[in-house]
């Protein structure tokens, strides 16, 4: 296990005595996180009652699952005009539309 699994492991059972779920989050797609230049970080409030492992969630929602109900929350679609904003432009924002059509892609990173 790895020391962030190795934490989730060891708080999983506090969050629970005190809880009815615990939710797992992280890094996305560990190669594509390794393989960008900026690494942006995004705090969310909720989890909209998802379960289980988030970053696994959203994952699968950008490479297998294109129709995942992740994409009818409009949280996600913002995010990843965000992070490819954030990771591929220094001194000026993209346009939305080149934003947009690469924001799945983005949330990888």
């Amino acid at each position: 296990m790895n020391k962030m699994g190795d934490l989730f492991h060891e708080w999983k059972p506090l969050v629970l005595s005190e809880s009815d779920h615990f939710v797992e989050d992280g890094v996305i797609c560990e190669q594509s996180w390794k393989k960008a230049n900026q690494k942006v970080l995004f705090i969310l409030k909720e989890t909209n009652a998802h379960q289980g492992n988030i970053a696994k969630l959203i994952n699968r929602a950008v490479n297998i699952n294109p129709k995942s109900k992740l994409w009818l929350r409009p949280t996600f679609h913002n995010i990843g005009r965000w992070s490819y904003g954030l990771t591929k432009f220094v001194n000026q924002a993209p346009c939305y539309k080149e934003a947009h059509e690469n924001r799945r892609e983005a949330l990888l990173s």
